[in-house]
C-alpha cells in the first residue's frame, strides 16, 4: 500500500462512502478500496448486485483489520507535505 493508497483510504473511503448505500460513486470507492486493501493490480466490479453486500462486509472489515497501517501512512505523508521553518 502506498501513501497515496492510504490517503484515497482516508479521504475518499472512510469519509465519503464508508457505511452508505452501495451505488454509484459509492460503489466504485467500495471497489477502488477493495482493490488497494487486497493488493490487486485493478478493480473486480461484481456481476451481481447480491454480491455487493458481502464484499461491502469484507472492505469494511479489511479496512477496519489495517486501519493502523492506514493511518501511519496517511500520518507520513502529512508530515512530508509540511515546509520546515527557516
Amino acid at each position: 500500500m502506498t501513501k497515496k493508497d492510504a490517503i484515497f483510504l482516508v479521504e475518499e473511503f472512510e469519509k465519503n462512502a464508508l457505511g452508505l448505500i452501495l451505488k454509484g460513486k459509492v460503489l466504485n470507492t467500495y471497489y477502488e478500496a477493495e482493490r488497494i486493501l487486497r493488493g490487486w493490480d485493478k478493480p473486480k466490479p461484481r456481476g451481481c448486485s447480491c454480491e455487493l453486500k458481502g464484499m461491502a462486509t469484507q472492505v469494511r472489515s479489511l479496512f477496519d483489520q489495517y486501519r493502523q497501517d492506514i493511518y501511519r501512512l496517511y500520518e507520513e505523508e502529512s508530515l512530508d507535505g509540511q515546509s520546515t521553518p527557516s
